[in-house]
């Protein structure tokens, strides 16, 4: 009886669950599915709506700079061509000599290294490019320029010549380093081959380099080739170790010029560089200390007259030990008659 009663009310509760359950998706189809999105943006109450929104505000524009227009690049040289040499005239200006020649005064400045602005002195030595596409007004010949002295100004030019030993070329640098002094150096090519170091120092060190010839011959016994040869041969070796021209000076071996020699040297762009004192220091007997300072301090011509020494063009030996020990003392000798000792650039124009 009770196990009846039981299956009875077991199947009323499965059957009661059942029908609330059908109820309950009947009620769901009714109502519709859920929504999936949220409500728009707009029907969400935010403090932007509650607020009034800000005046709208433009980008800062940029602030203007000093940063400086980048200066225009120089107008490229024409090709050189060839070259002529010019005394200065009397109240000759720089555009004057460029325009006798069809020069441009650019070149002119750079190769005879002039101080831009300095005016010209009469009997200025020069050397003037020739530019391919100019044309001067008129013909004009050219005569070579044989260079003695400078000009005065409390100056004086001492030139080294260096085609023999390279032993005392440090102590000479070095001395001169030492007092902040640059000069003139004439260098042989075969000089420079041997000691390329000491050339680029030369250079890094601001001296001047002229050409002193390959391998040191007498001019006045060779072919024109020839000295063309001797002259673009070191020519060649000092611009591939330094990146600079040797053009425009140039000191023939021992002194041996000729009028022919002298044309030539203007042809291919220098100026002949003779001297005002030979020091002595490379001719036998060897000289000591004590007679190379007084030659190149107190000079004397052959009659025993004082040499005047301001303006004075200065010819030394860089192979010779007796010269690097007697420059301290010639730098001081020179020094105490408030002369200074400068490079021919500086003594071939006005001071």
């Amino acid at each position: 009886m009770r196990s009846a009663l039981g299956r009875w009310m077991l199947a009323a509760l499965l059957l009661g669950i059942a029908g609330c359950t059908v109820l309950l998706a009947r009620s769901v189809a009714r109502l519709g599915p859920a929504p999936t999105t949220p409500p728009p943006a707009s029907s969400v109450p935010t403090l932007a709506h509650q607020l009034p929104s800000p005046p709208p505000t433009s980008a800062p524009s940029p602030s203007p700079t000093n940063t400086p227009s980048p200066a225009p690049s120089p107008t490229p040289l024409p090709p050189v061509i060839g070259y002529t040499a010019h005394r200065v005239g009397e109240g000759e200006t720089l555009d004057d000599v460029a325009s006798r020649y069809g020069s441009l005064v650019p070149g002119l400045g750079e190769l005879n290294r002039l101080r831009p602005g300095a005016p010209l002195v009469p009997g200025q030595p020069l050397i003037v490019p020739l530019y391919a596409g100019l044309e001067p007004p008129a013909p004009f010949e050219t005569h070579g320029i044989e260079v003695t002295r400078g000009f005065p100004g409390g100056r004086v030019a001492l030139t080294f010549d260096a085609g023999a030993s390279a032993a005392p070329a440090a102590s000479i640098l070095d001395t001169l380093q030492q007092r902040g002094i640059t000069v003139t150096f004439f260098l042989t090519g075969r000089w420079a081959e041997e000691n390329p170091d000491l050339v680029r120092r030369i250079a890094e060190e601001g001296h001047e380099i002229g050409n002193h010839t390959y391998s040191h011959p007498r001019l006045t016994e060779l072919e024109e080739e020839e000295i063309r040869e001797e002259i673009a041969r070191t020519e060649a070796l000092i611009r591939g170790w330094t990146g600079r021209t040797t053009r425009p000076y140039l000191r023939p071996p021992y002194g041996a010029r000729d009028t022919r020699v002298l044309d030539l040297l203007a042809h291919e762009g220098y100026l002949c560089i003779y001297w005002t004192l030979d020091s002595l220091d490379s001719v036998d007997p060897p000289k000591s200390v004590e007679f190379l300072v007084e030659r190149v301090t107190h000079p004397k011509d052959s009659q025993g007259r004082p040499i005047p020494l301001d303006g004075a063009i200065v010819l030394l030996h860089v192979g010779n030990e007796t010269t690097a020990q007697a420059l301290p003392a010639i730098l001081d000798g020179l020094a105490a008659q408030g002369l200074r000792v400068v490079p021919l650039s500086v003594i071939l124009q006005n001071p």
